[in-house]
């Protein structure tokens, strides 16, 4: 009995490190992409209008926040902060119109901003928004 539980133990604990390991494979994936960009994108920029986001996974939500606090803080350090959000809303125009086109630098902020412009274009279309997305 006693193995049991430590053996249960260790599984749960080890689940809850291992999540940090694996997040970015873990967001790859269906909504939780959405989530972990979605999330990254509100720290960029929080007047930016986002779409709802039809499952809400907090894990990938907390991953993608903690993502894109990290790069602003890696462009403060870089004395780039400007570029990185500028870099970031031409990324996310691009994301929204569902093609890219040119990387602005750097380009960390720019990836950013395409991926939650990709996600929120999808999000957008399920919506049903077309002042977003456009009648196609």
């Amino acid at each position: 009995m006693k193995q049991s539980l430590l053996l249960l133990l260790i599984l749960m604990s080890f689940e809850t490190v291992a999540n940090s390991f694996i997040y970015p494979f873990n967001c790859s994936m269906y909504h939780r992409y959405d989530n972990f960009y979605l999330a990254a994108a509100n720290i960029m920029d929080p007047k930016i209008e986002l779409p709802g986001v039809e499952f809400k996974d907090e894990f990938c939500w907390a991953m993608g926040e903690e993502h894109a606090n990290e790069m602003l803080q890696n462009a403060e350090h870089d004395r780039r902060l400007n570029d990185c959000l500028k870099a970031f809303d031409h990324g996310h125009n691009e994301g929204l119109n569902g093609a890219q086109r040119d990387v602005e630098y750097p380009s960390y902020c720019y990836n950013i901003g395409l991926h939650s412009g990709f996600a929120a274009l999808g999000n957008f279309a399920r919506e049903g928004r077309e002042d977003m997305v456009g009648q196609k």
